[in-house]
């Protein structure tokens, strides 16, 4: 069993790596099908249908070339009728983000492309040099929330936080942890074994009139520590900054701790910056791994205030081929001091919406509460199976409440 929990410690580590395109050549497809409840206010239970992710890898001598294509089956995401099928950026995330149109909770995470294409040539041991709209090259940890798209490891990021400020969503405070320096984009980078990585790309759109380049690098010079730093557009005037320390304590024990800073060079006073800290923590005499995590959201604008999460995931390996585990998290914050101003008209005048605010001053950050477990199983080599259950209550700045569910089957197949 020890080697079980090494496992689990290994795979979070290198989840940020593996979560959205493949590691090596093969040929991987998931389906998924679910149903559940966008918003319990309107007592709905739809069927979202099925959807179909096909993802392929070929190396051939110096060159990798890899795709995917993301379609749905008789799909429902937004209860607007079910549709045959439909080459789709929505995912079984997105059911579990959508609250209403009214609310707007749905997250850019819980979309992906309808496709990537990426091409890739190594001309020397190390050196990759790529081209394509779905990258994801990546130095460092970032908040948990790997495998989002396909796996049982999908859940609410950061707690449910959005990036937004304070009055335009349910909770605000999303930071946008950059630690990946090459999505859409022409880059090349170099790995020495697992001591150094350094890399840079040219994100699209990029012209010669308004150049911009992004660029990475982790190092790894002993096995106690791992130091990371990226800074997705440079030259933008409003880039996204990472900076990550990852600490290997012992052999069942990781400390990662991650700061963001987005709009970097803005001269607006609209900057966003945020710092976090999870453990991977192994249990093998209980066969369980823990990963505890904080985060909080901090603003260039004075008049709002933090926001907060807290979250934690445990998995417990029954044996080699059977895991059960939950994700659970809570977040708040992200208030406008003027909210609770006794002077209406400035109350009234920091107002992001069309509303007018209530005398009672019952305006507030909002909270989020979600939990998904999920059990998983390995069928074989080449079929795996997972089935999740995810709830979310949800209150919204203005105190309307919200929640949602839904559940779903993931099989996914590998060769």
């Amino acid at each position: 069993m020890k080697k079980i929990i090494l496992g689990a410690l290994m795979a979070l580590t290198m989840v940020s790596l593996s979560a959205q395109v493949m590691g090596s050549t093969g040929v991987r497809n998931t389906l998924w099908a679910g149903a559940g409840s966008p918003d319990t206010e309107e007592k709905d239970f739809t069927f979202y249908g099925f959807t179909d992710t096909l993802q392929a890898r070929v190396d051939i001598a110096q060159f990798t070339m890899e795709g995917m294509v993301n379609w749905g089956l008789f799909i429902d995401f937004d209860c607007n009728g079910s549709r045959f099928i439909e080459f789709t950026p929505k995912t079984a995330f997105y059911a579990a983000n959508r609250c209403s149109d009214f609310c707007s909770t749905s997250i850019d995470d819980s979309l992906t492309d309808a496709y990537y294409v990426n091409f890739l040539w190594h001309p020397l041991a190390g050196l990759d040099i790529g081209v394509g709209t779905r990258l994801e090259w990546k130095v460092g940890v970032a908040p948990a929330c790997g495998d989002y798209y396909w796996g049982k490891g999908a859940h609410v990021k950061q707690g449910g936080l959005k990036y937004a400020f304070p009055g335009n969503t349910d909770v605000a405070g999303f930071v946008n942890y950059a630690n990946t320096y090459a999505r859409t984009a022409v880059g090349a980078r170099y790995t020495y074994k697992d001591i150094f990585q350094i890399g840079f790309a040219l994100p699209s759109p990029t012209s010669v009139g308004g150049f911009d380049f992004s660029a990475g690098f982790s190092v790894h010079p002993m096995d106690l520590f791992t130091l990371s730093f990226a800074y997705d557009g440079v030259c933008s005037g409003s880039g996204d900054l990472f900076a990550g320390l990852e600490l290997f304590l012992g052999k069942n024990l990781k400390w990662n701790i991650f700061y963001a800073m987005n709009n970097v060079g803005n001269d607006a006073d609209n900057g966003i910056n945020g710092i976090g800290t999870n453990f991977v923590i192994g249990i093998p005499s209980l066969n369980m791994t823990v990963t505890p995590e904080f985060g909080m959201t901090f603003y260039e604008d004075d008049s709002y205030s933090n926001a907060f999460y807290f979250g934690s995931g445990i998995d417990f390996a029954i044996n080699k081929q059977f895991n059960v585990g939950t994700w659970v998290s809570f977040a708040f914050g992200a208030e406008n001091k003027y909210w609770d101003s006794d002077d209406p008209l400035e109350r009234n005048a920091h107002h992001l919406g069309a509303f007018t605010y209530a005398v009672t001053k019952n305006y507030n950050g909002g909270t989020v509460f979600d939990i998904r477990p999920y059990a998983d199983m390995q069928v074989n080599s080449n079929n795996d199976v997972a089935i999740y259950l995810d709830y979310q209550q949800r209150t919204m700045y203005n105190n309307t409440q919200y929640g949602n569910w839904s559940f779903g089957l993931y099989w996914t197949y590998t060769r």
